[in-house]
């Protein structure tokens, strides 16, 4: 039995806006040919995927600082709902995103994530922050912070790039390897394996056989859990080997 096809509203010359499975939205870029999020439900991986098995929200559930790098910032879906999980928390949260184009203001009011968060401030505060960098060039990195919330953000290419040491988690969603197989290579999982802490985790909805191998080729240790209910089967963790004592 075909799937209904899923609701869809044209935003410009480039984007539409798709109602996923869950109820929350996500973006489908005609050029790219592909969504910035499982159709499955955007929300649901969102959690799913990146907040739980990054241990990122037991992290913040608990009242421990953190600090998260996203590859593939995207429509700001990751940071709203982590930084919306400090806030329930009263956790301190260094948050880094890195991607060629920013969301604009604009698009960004257009979804529905208020719906989708406990402190729906959030999302107007990340509004203005756009707004108030809308002319950010490429190469650029700048942040603001927001009560316990530190935010940065890096306009580029992640292979042009040197980020921070010292993260507990790294988002990888960047679009998929079909889509952008630049990002999904060795040299830039080594560069990432660099800047995570020991025990840290990189977490992404990507198992295929060529990003295994290329993850555990820099040292990461991986494991394939179960994907969010109805969405991908399998998801993978890629783990940072503590340091043994000598």
């Amino acid at each position: 039995m075909n799937r209904p096809a899923r609701p869809r509203i044209r935003f410009d010359d480039q984007l539409w806006i798709v109602t996923t499975d869950d109820g929350s939205e996500t973006l489908f870029d005609e050029q790219v040919g592909d969504t910035f999020h499982s159709e499955s439900g955007a929300a649901a991986e969102s959690r799913s995927v990146f907040l739980i098995n990054s241990g990122v929200a037991s992290r913040l559930q608990s009242g421990r600082a953190t600090r998260v790098l996203e590859i593939g910032f995207g429509t700001g879906l990751n940071f709203l709902l982590t930084a919306d999980l400090a806030f329930q928390h009263h956790a301190s949260l260094e948050y880094w995103g890195c991607d060629t184009r920013i969301i604009s203001p604009e698009l960004l009011r257009r979804l529905d994530y208020e719906r989708w968060i406990a402190h729906p401030e959030l999302k107007d505060w990340l509004v203005h922050w756009l707004q108030s960098f809308a002319m950010m060039k490429t190469g650029e990195t700048r942040g603001c912070d927001f009560g316990s919330v530190q935010f940065h953000v890096h306009r580029g290419d992640v292979r042009d790039w040197s980020p921070p040491y010292g993260f507990d988690a790294i988002y990888f969603d960047a679009f998929s390897p079909r889509a952008c197989p630049e990002l999904w290579t060795t040299e830039v999982f080594q560069m990432l394996f660099g800047t995570v802490l020991p025990g840290g985790t990189l977490v992404t909805y990507c198992c295929r056989r060529a990003v295994q191998d290329a993850l555990r080729a820099v040292g990461f240790e991986l494991n394939k859990i179960p994907g969010p209910v109805g969405g991908k089967r399998e998801v993978l963790v890629a783990r940072k080997p503590m340091l043994l004592d000598v």
